[in-house]
């Protein structure tokens, strides 16, 4: 009884001495790399430039009554810069942006037609800002986010009706008004994440800077043109995340 329980403890000494060895020149299992989601949480500034489609609609309004109306769209350029945070819970992003741009959209009606003496009216887009809220959810891999966004505008807006010397009308400047017009924003877009601190966009938005009626000089103050100013917007951004 001895002798085995010397050989049952001689044994499992053993295989205690050669189990490392043996482990040791065993391959290691690669174990799956840990993949983490990218972050869209912080502060971002950024720069944007597209295309701007501003739309007037004009409508004469003369005493006693409605008067002729007319439409018309032109296209121009807008850019500016923009900044932003972002907060993330999940797939689930919120943030916040303020954004400033110079534009040289302009659009010029005859309602008249094109005769001489006929006039024309015309509504200019010198600047525009927004501050909006953002609400969107990230796709794939977490890189690429969805979003929609809405909230106030500011644009300079630049709305004039003008008579040639040869009009009935006199003097032969019938109107002009220059203001900061408060409306409001709304439209959504796609980003998408190149590193940790680098992102592009694309976006679209649609503005309304609500309606102004531009009252002619004494004494033809019963000459009033109303002008309805929207804008469609379609520009790309890089942004720089902290």
């Amino acid at each position: 009884m001895n002798r085995t329980r010397a050989g049952l403890l001689a044994a499992v000494s053993s295989l205690a001495l050669v189990s490392p060895v043996v482990a040791a020149d065993m391959p290691l299992k690669a174990r799956p790399p840990v993949v983490v989601a990218p972050s869209w949480a912080g502060a971002y500034i950024g720069a944007s430039v597209g295309a701007v489609w501003h739309e007037l609609e004009y409508a004469d309004l003369p005493t006693g009554g409605g008067g002729p109306t007319a439409d018309g769209r032109k296209v121009g350029i807008i850019g500016g810069g923009h900044i932003g945070y972002n907060w993330q819970s999940n797939n689930f992003v919120f943030g916040v942006e303020a954004d400033i741009s110079g534009s040289s959209a302009k659009v010029t009606l005859r309602p008249f037609g094109t005769a001489p003496d006929n006039e024309t009216d015309t509504s200019r887009l010198h600047w525009l800002a927004t501050f909006r809220a953002r609400a969107g959810v990230t796709v794939g891999s977490g890189n690429t986010l969805v979003f929609a966004t809405g909230g106030l505008a500011l644009g300079g807006v630049e709305n004039s009706r003008l008579f040639p010397p040869a009009a009935f009308i006199n003097p032969p400047e019938v109107g002009e008004g220059k203001a900061t017009r408060v409306g409001w924003v709304a439209g959504g877009g796609i980003e998408h994440m190149l590193t940790r601190n680098w992102i592009v966009r694309a976006e679209a938005l649609y503005v309304d800077l609500g309606s102004e009626t531009v009252v002619g000089p004494p004494p033809n103050t019963n000459y009033r043109t109303k002008f309805t100013n929207t804008d469609v917007i379609a520009r790309g951004a890089v942004l720089f995340k902290w």
